[in-house]
């Protein structure tokens, strides 16, 4: 094999070229390359970096100071009740992920969610969803 075969592979794993852009580099053909690559099993290097999809929980922010503040109140209740997410979950008729998302501010409500949670912490809707306590911490 030639040393731009070595370059070629070393540029489509490592970086950002298309089949295109290395067609360019190296003055060859796309389909030269395709073949290249399928010969020498070259993959494109992923590493740590996701290309899209849903963020790991680790990765994600609420979605407003509304939606944090509604689940810190839920995150407390379920502390005085000492019950764990499946149970908040089967409390507010949803799976314990969609209960968990909704404690770390993460769900965005329905209407009919925030009248369940308000009925199921005991309060009205109004208190709820009051902005007056609701602020995300950095």
């Amino acid at each position: 094999m030639t040393e731009w075969h070595d370059a070629a592979v070393r540029d489509f794993e490592t970086g950002d070229f298309s089949y295109g852009d290395l067609a360019l580099k190296y003055g060859r053909s796309e389909s030269t390359l395709m073949k290249l690559m399928k010969r020498r099993e070259a993959h494109r290097g992923e590493g740590n970096r996701r290309r899209g999809g849903r963020k790991r929980f680790g990765e994600q922010k609420p979605i407003s100071p509304l939606h944090y503040g509604v689940g810190v109140q839920i995150g407390m209740y379920r502390a005085l009740e000492q019950a764990n997410v499946s149970e908040i979950g089967e409390r507010l008729n949803t799976s314990r992920i969609t209960a968990s998302s909704m404690e770390k501010g993460f769900h965005d409500f329905t209407l009919t969610e925030l009248i369940g949670i308000a009925t199921m912490i005991g309060t009205d809707l109004i208190d709820l969803v009051s902005t007056r306590t609701h602020q995300i911490k950095s």
